[in-house]
């Protein structure tokens, strides 16, 4: 039995057919305390399948130390995306990026593979002048398509400057960080812990953001 419904095969093939380079998945699972992280783990699995030009390669979180230290990842479930050569695009989900998060993942995808949206021209010059890391944390749950196109907006930041990392964080996994960081209305986007915002808003206003905090 297939594990995508035949219509969403159909259209999640269509989708990573505009794939133009080969784009690697890294998956940090974990075996206590992670009910989604097997399900996310087939997700991803089945996926892969449905193109060529994608290809996956899971750890565990725990076990693999040396690969989570390597990548500097401190939780799991966690998915990151690599372009054709292995180089970290700064893209990460924490979380497994179906409903309204599977678009944000697709495109992420897409955007890696040297086919996506261009940074807006004036903006390009802005971006590259970040010369500190900057870590966004975009914290959301699976019925925010706010959050969303925030991850849209921050993963094409965090590909443009090596110098940012873009994170979507789902909070039902990570209720901890939520109770953490007083989370009560999502999506909730934190910017090295320093400065933070509530709600969607343009690329221009989350580059302030960024620039407010150096």
């Amino acid at each position: 039995m297939d594990f995508f419904e035949k219509n969403h095969q159909n259209y999640l093939k269509k989708r990573l057919a505009y794939l133009n380079n080969d784009v690697k998945i890294l998956f940090f699972t974990k075996d206590i305390d992670c009910s989604i992280c097997k399900k996310t783990e087939e997700f991803l699995k089945n996926l892969v399948q449905l193109s060529d030009k994608l290809s996956l390669k899971v750890y565990n979180y725990r076990v693999d130390k040396s690969k989570s230290e390597e990548y500097d990842v401190h939780k799991a479930p966690a998915i990151l995306i690599l372009d054709k050569q292995g180089n970290e695009s700064g893209i990460r989900f924490y979380t497994k990026p179906t409903d309204h998060q599977l678009e944000a993942f697709i495109k992420s995808l897409l955007l890696v593979s040297g086919n996506g949206a261009e940074l807006p021209e004036r903006l390009e010059e802005r971006v590259a002048k970040i010369d500190e890391m900057v870590h966004i944390q975009i914290f959301a749950d699976k019925e925010s398509p706010d959050a969303s196109q925030l991850a849209e907006m921050t993963n094409q930041l965090a590909l443009a400057n090596k110098k940012i990392r873009a994170d979507m964080i789902e909070t039902t996994i990570f209720d901890n960080l939520a109770d953490n960081y007083n989370i009560s209305r999502l999506p909730k986007v934190m910017i090295n812990n320093k400065r933070e915002f509530v709600g969607l808003k343009g690329m221009e206003d989350i580059l302030e953001e960024i620039e407010r905090v150096h």
